[in-house]
C-alpha cells in the first residue's frame, strides 16, 4: 500500500488570507484539458505503508498528514492507526465498541503536533497523540439543543464547530 502526499509549491495561492490552496475542478467538468501538478505542487513524495502478519490494511477510508504523524482509518476494521511520516506503524488509537470511550464508526479525522480527533456523528474523541489516552469526549447531550453532529469543522485552537439540524425539514444552526 502506498500514500501519496503532496507539498504546495509558492504561488497560486487562494484568496482569503488562506495557506491552502484551491482547485477548481467543478469548473473544468465540462471543459476537459490537462494542468501540470507543477503548477500545484512542487514535490511529492510516496510513503509505502509498512505492513506485517500483525498488520493489514484493507480499503483505507481516509487519512491525516500531521506534522509528525500520518493517520489512517481502515474501512474493514474501523480502526484509527498512527503511523510514522516513514510509513512505519507507531500504535492503534482507541477501540471500536459502544461504550463510552469508544467509538462505532469513524467518519472524519484531524490532528495537530499534541493530539489527533475523531468524529462519527454520536461522539468526538481527542487522543493525546503520543500516548494514545483519552484526552477529551464530547457528545451531542453535553451542548444544548444538539442531538447528532451532522458534519464537523475542525477549528485550529482545538475546538470545532457543527452544523445541527434536529429533525428533517427543521432549520440548520451552526
Amino acid at each position: 500500500i502506498i500514500l501519496g502526499i503532496c507539498s504546495c509549491a509558492s504561488g497560486n495561492k487562494a484568496a482569503m488570507n488562506s495557506d491552502k490552496y484551491v482547485i477548481d475542478f467543478a469548473s473544468t467538468l465540462n471543459n476537459e484539458s490537462s494542468i501540470d501538478l507543477s503548477n500545484y505542487a512542487s514535490e511529492i513524495q510516496y510513503i509505502p505503508i509498512e505492513t506485517n502478519d500483525s498488520f493489514l490494511l484493507a480499503d483505507i477510508m481516509g487519512f491525516h498528514a500531521g506534522d509528525d504523524y500520518l493517520y489512517v482509518i481502515c474501512r474493514k476494521t474501523q480502526s484509527l492507526y498512527q503511523l510514522s511520516t516513514e510509513g512505519k506503524l507507531v500504535k492503534k488509537i482507541g477501540n471500536r465498541g459502544r461504550a463510552k470511550n469508544e467509538y462505532l464508526a469513524i467518519r472524519s479525522i484531524y490532528s495537530d503536533k499534541s493530539s489527533v480527533t475523531l468524529e462519527f456523528g454520536r461522539k468526538i474523541i481527542t487522543y493525546n497523540a503520543v500516548s494514545g489516552e483519552i484526552e477529551r469526549i464530547c457528545e451531542p447531550s453535553d451542548i444544548k439543543g444538539i442531538e447528532v453532529f451532522k458534519s464537523i469543522l475542525f477549528l485550529d485552537n482545538g475546538s470545532f464547530a457543527t452544523l445541527n439540524g434536529s429533525e428533517e425539514g427543521t432549520e440548520n444552526q451552526l
